[in-house]
């Protein structure tokens, strides 16, 4: 972090947590926001200035429990996860569930923002869309997945 606040030496650093437990820069004043997340044999850390921030790494040997869809997922999320071949259900349910984490870490609020309340839609290949009724569609277009 140092490298993006010239003359702040890496010891100069406080951190705190928000009321959720996500953590956050208190000193110095810089305008940086983080998250971190790690898997098997993976560690990521996302950095901006200014922005929030969130990131969520799964490995994709990870067993998965696709029924866990119907319990958390958006009804939106579970039709699209029953429409695919069984074979590919695993690899997009870690898919939701990555950019579902990676979403409520950016908000700082974990897992206090309930997983069914926003939605992604990844019906068209190579495309996130974010169909999110909880934001206003001002807020919204501004995040990035």
């Amino acid at each position: 972090m140092s490298l993006y606040a010239p003359g702040v030496a890496p010891q100069q650093w406080v951190f705190a947590s928000n009321a959720w437990g996500k953590p956050a820069i208190v000193a110095p004043g810089a305008p940086m926001a983080f998250n971190l997340s790690h898997t098997e044999g993976l560690v990521t850390l996302a950095l901006t200035l200014e922005n929030s921030v969130g990131i969520d790494v799964e490995s994709r040997q990870r067993t998965t429990d696709t029924d866990l869809a119907e319990r958390f997922f958006s009804a939106s999320e579970v039709r699209y996860l029953s429409s695919l071949p069984t074979a590919e259900r695993a690899s997009a349910f870690i898919s939701l569930w990555t950019l579902k984490e990676a979403y409520i870490k950016a908000c700082g609020q974990g897992l206090s923002i309930p997983l069914d309340s926003f939605s992604f839609d990844l019906t068209t290949p190579g495309r996130i869309g974010f169909p999110c009724q909880a934001l206003e569609p001002f807020e919204a277009r501004y995040w990035r997945f």
